[in-house]
């Protein structure tokens, strides 16, 4: 990300009205929306340092054409510190892939090789993997559910995790002791004994 674009205005039509204007607008990507309160509403926007700065400034305009106005403030941040991220909880888009290397062949070798494996051989590769065996859940173990499926974290694993991987977690239970009010400005520790609450296990 090169640039995080922020504005607050007052009143729900406001808010859509600028966001619909920062999309249409420049090539950015919508982050979040935050309720601050008394009828103050954020939208932040990543992109281009460029394109964030055109979004903002047709959100402003078009804030401003609304009939008594509604725009309260309005920043561009320009190449961010990496750690803002925390304050938000979706993250900022395209750093899951900012640690992955770019090619995982190894020296040496042709990706293409793989094409020449024989087809005799991957059936019979497929037929030598035993099954599975049912392996009884670990004590202190949680279980997260979600619309992909059932997803289990030790507490051990849950304590390596950052606080960005713990929140999108916890986002993922139907039933949740944190809102995602909360869970966006709890610490690690919270978060940690939030999961553990919701899987119906006690933290040793």
């Amino acid at each position: 990300m090169s640039a995080l674009g922020l504005i607050e205005t007052k009143g729900f039509i406001a808010a859509i009205e600028s966001a619909d204007a920062m999309l249409k607008a420049a090539d950015v990507h919508l982050l979040e929306k935050t309720q601050i309160g008394s009828g103050l509403i954020s939208i932040s926007v990543t992109g281009e340092v460029s394109a964030v700065k055109a979004s903002i400034e047709a959100a402003a305009a078009a804030v401003k054409r609304i009939n008594g106005g509604g725009l309260v403030s309005e920043h561009v941040i320009a190449r961010p510190y990496p750690e803002l991220e925390k304050i938000f909880i979706r993250g900022f888009p395209g750093d899951e892939d900012r640690d992955k290397p770019e090619n995982m062949t190894p020296p040496g070798k042709d990706a293409s090789a793989e094409e020449e494996i024989p087809a005799e051989q991957d059936v019979q590769a497929e037929e030598e993997i035993p099954a599975e065996k049912d392996v009884p859940a670990e004590k202190g173990v949680a279980e997260a559910s979600s619309e992909t499926g059932s997803r289990q974290y030790g507490i051990s694993q849950l304590k390596k995790m950052n606080v960005s991987e713990l929140r999108q977690i916890s986002l993922t239970f139907d039933s949740f002791p944190l809102d995602p009010e909360n869970i966006k400005t709890a610490h690690k520790k919270e978060l940690i004994s939030a999961i553990m609450t919701a899987c119906g296990l006690k933290e040793d």
